[in-house]
């Protein structure tokens, strides 16, 4: 939807009557395709926007930088061709994250502020249900006496 070709209305119009207009062109597209294009209210069209208008406005930054680069008699899958490696080149090294192995740390979660602020004053408590968890692999033995434990705290319960 182009408003700014409208010389009347121009970009002069509320916030509810352009996203109503905005409903109404969707409507139209969903009567096309009702069996792909589920029902959305206005409110709804304007939570998905939101989510897809950062990606989208890449796109249109490269397609712009794109068009700005064509030469004459180039076809416009040529064009397509070229927003596609200029869009990659620039923004697909915004969405890797670095891998804790390349930046040479073991694959565990990393700790939390309170966590860390409690080490440093020394106020660290390490409860004994997470130093249980954290033994339950390693020791056999220590495996059969919790799960000894375990059983007679069910009896205990249903008595």
């Amino acid at each position: 939807m182009n408003t700014s070709t409208n010389s009347i209305v121009s970009t002069n119009q509320k916030i509810r009557v352009r996203w109503q207009k905005v409903k109404e062109a969707y409507e139209a597209a969903r009567m096309e395709r009702s069996y792909l294009i589920p029902r959305r209210t206005p409110d709804m069209l304007k939570c998905h926007w939101g989510r897809v208008a950062p990606t989208c406005l890449k796109w249109s930054g490269s397609y712009d930088e794109a068009l700005k680069r064509k030469k004459s008699g180039t076809r416009d899958e040529d064009v397509l061709k070229v927003v596609h490696l200029i869009h990659q080149r620039k923004h697909e090294k915004d969405s890797e994250t670095p891998s804790s192995e390349s930046q040479g740390g073991s694959s565990t979660r990393p700790e939390g502020v309170k966590k860390a602020k409690a080490r440093m004053t020394g106020k660290m408590v390490i409860d004994q249900s997470i130093q249980t968890l954290s033994a339950f692999g390693e020791n056999p033995r220590l495996n059969s006496e919790i799960m000894k434990e375990k059983t007679e705290v069910q009896k205990q319960k249903e008595a």
